[in-house]
């Protein structure tokens, strides 16, 4: 199905002084270029970023042939310099960000030729643009989202109504073209992902459903989904909305209103698909990983409303899981010697892994499954320290500066780890890199993951006499379980949102659900 011939998106832009077009220099440091000052040009950090205590992240690749900036398109059909310059953050930051390793030019072309005829994908594209700058200026493991500075909130406000009140006029069209579809399903995902940054978990949940829904009334009257015979488009909107309702499923296990949400895969042939490049290869695992996330929502072991998994399903997911290994393996026999492809593939990787740990736990009876888990375990978290960079010395818990992507890669599996295996060395060092690299994934907040799964282990390691000891210590606890017994282990933990600004996080461990008891409830506010 994916036949394409992409490319891996791995420049990693800035941004330079804000001032109306001209030509910029685009040699300068990355954390320089985020800051907005002037680089040194110092190698291999620059002086700039060391004399004020800062980590230097390097200096993007400079592609041979590359040339100075030309004044865009978009420069003629806008007189705004507040527009036009979000514009240009959008176009050598955010869309480096959007799609980390994986950009077939979806987003870095296709969208920004789009952006000049379509003012709904235009004035959604600079008022994410605007929310993105303020947002990776900030330390936001230390700022709670309440209180967070939002110097352009009013202009991105601006941009948004803007881009509703355009969205709005392209659905009311009598005949929608391939395009005006593409445009109404990306635009859907960047006010999720606007409102990710912005904490507003309810407006986000809205604006994918209402994708998933158009994906479906489209399909339902035998429609394609995007540009006929453009596979990478197709690709990546299957991918974006893929990733974001596998984001959201995790909350519907409990949700009173989870019978509102889309039944069904975005697209399940996807799951068993073949493919012939590492972004199809990327493809295909998210869709496996969305069938076994929506296999265990139908099973909810721990809900009144079980139900069984049959053989036959669990077979299913295997037969996927197999047939993608075997697929992948060929794929990189046949890749060209020198490709230097090891990020990409550490990301697939850390999908495939957490996969196949969903597979193994989250679709098994009781609490117990994961204590067999440990050496996958141990690789996982080994990939995503290697992906981050990360070198085991905090010194001092330095400033990093916060990361926003719809890629999905870092978050999920390391709240995975932490609430799941219970193994104490596996889960601290899990929690720390949710501490130290803050991140937001599509609507994944790493901060509010990591205050969860803080909470989780404090629960266990304080209730549980057996915990902080070796799994062979033995302890007044009848019930088994390596390093926690399976009764004081969290089994659930129940977001309900508050308000748009507040939400509770019940937890419970199994003995809670065993005797009916009311678990442990927070109230979150910087939602």
């Amino acid at each position: 199905m994916d036949s394409n011939k992409s490319t891996l998106g791995t420049v990693k832009g800035g941004k330079g002084r804000q001032k109306r077009w001209a030509p910029r220099a685009r040699t300068g440091c990355i954390t320089c270029k985020i800051r907005r000052i002037k680089c040194d040009e110092t190698k291999p950090s620059c002086k700039k970023c060391v004399s004020t205590g800062r980590r230097c992240d390097g200096y993007a690749p400079v592609r041979q042939g590359q040339l100075q900036q030309a004044p865009s398109a978009w420069d003629f059909i806008s007189t705004d310099s507040t527009e036009l310059d979000s514009f240009w953050f959008f176009q050598s930051v955010t869309t480096s960000t959007l799609a980390e390793y994986f950009d077939p030019g979806f987003w870095s072309k296709q969208l920004l030729q789009f952006a000049h005829h379509y003012p709904a994908l235009r004035h959604g594209i600079t008022a994410l643009a605007c929310l993105h700058r303020d947002y990776i200026g900030q330390d936001v493991r230390f700022t709670p989202a309440a209180t967070r500075e939002i110097p352009s909130k009013s202009f991105a406000l601006k941009q948004y109504t803007k881009s509703i009140h355009a969205l709005s006029q392209l659905c009311s069209k009598p005949i929608l073209t391939l395009e005006d579809r593409v445009v109404i399903l990306t635009t859907c995902a960047i006010f999720a992902s606007m409102c990710g940054i912005q904490s507003l978990q309810h407006q986000a949940y809205m604006h994918i459903l209402n994708g998933l829904k158009i994906i479906t009334s489209w399909e339902a009257e035998h429609r394609a989904v995007t540009v006929g015979g453009d596979e990478v488009t197709t690709s990546m909107l299957v991918l974006i909305f893929t990733r974001l309702d596998s984001q959201v499923i995790p909350y519907m296990f409990a949700c009173q209103g989870s019978r509102v949400w889309i039944d069904r895969q975005v697209s399940p042939g996807f799951a068993e698909a073949t493919f012939t490049t590492l972004f199809g290869a990327y493809v295909c695992i998210e869709a496996i990983y969305n069938s076994v996330l929506r296999l265990g929502w139908k099973f909810n072991k721990w809900s009144p409303r079980q139900r069984d998994i049959s053989p036959e399903e669990r077979a299913v997911q295997l037969q996927h899981l197999q047939a993608w290994d075997g697929r992948l393996a060929a794929l990189l026999k046949a890749m060209p010697a020198g490709t230097d492809s090891s990020r990409a593939v550490d990301l697939l990787m850390v999908r495939r892994a957490l996969t196949g740990l969903s597979y193994q736990v989250d679709l098994t009876p009781g609490e117990l499954a994961s204590d067999d888990c440990i050496a996958d375990c141990l690789g996982l978290l080994d990939r995503i320290t290697r992906l981050l960079g990360d070198e085991g010395d905090d010194h001092g818990f330095q400033r990093i500066n916060a990361s926003f992507t719809l890629e999905i890669g870092i978050v999920e599996p390391l709240f995975w780890m932490c609430v799941r295996c219970r193994n104490p060395e596996i889960r601290h060092r899990a929690l720390r890199l949710l501490q130290r690299y803050p991140r937001q994934e599509g609507i994944c907040d790493g901060i509010v993951a990591a205050r969860t799964v803080a909470k989780v282990i404090e629960i266990e390691e304080t209730g549980c006499p057996r915990a902080g000891g070796t799994p062979e210590n033995k302890s007044p606890c009848a019930a088994a379980g390596k390093w926690v017994c399976e009764n004081h282990r969290v089994a659930i933990w129940d977001y309900v949102v508050e308000s748009a600004s507040e939400v509770a996080v019940v937890f419970k461990t199994v003995e809670d659900l065993a005797t009916n008891g009311p678990g442990i409830k927070l109230l979150y506010t910087w939602w």
